[in-house]
């Protein structure tokens, strides 16, 4: 048989190590990163519209939908209605300026008084 080269003894087998380049990989990672940068949309920022009333005459709007803000030097106090109905109800409710959302506790009666 010519051609044909005799097998190893089997603990005499040479092991060779793979050598993987990375170096595609890296760069097929840096194109995805970049597409993804340039594809994507930043969050823009949403600005909400504050509605004015106009100069002139008093705008009348029902208690139910009144709410008011009362901003101090450390505190914001927050009520629905009429002064004195949140004082008699103890409803007005007072937190600093770091909380994010305030809670109103009208309905569960949660206020921290005036």
């Amino acid at each position: 048989m010519t051609g044909t080269q005799p097998l190893p003894a089997p603990g005499k087998r040479k092991l060779h190590s793979v050598k993987i380049d990375m170096t595609p990989m890296v760069d097929l990672g840096f194109l995805l990163i970049t597409f993804f940068i340039f594809t994507t949309s930043m969050a823009e920022p949403k600005i909400t519209k504050l509605l004015m009333p106009k100069d002139g005459r008093e705008t009348n709007v029902p208690q139910s939908k009144a709410l008011t803000v009362l901003l101090d030097k450390n505190k914001v106090y927050v009520y629905a209605g009429q002064w004195k109905d949140a004082i008699a109800s103890n409803a007005v409710v007072q937190t600093t300026y770091d909380v994010l959302q305030i809670d109103l506790g009208i309905s569960s009666g949660k206020s921290k008084g005036n």
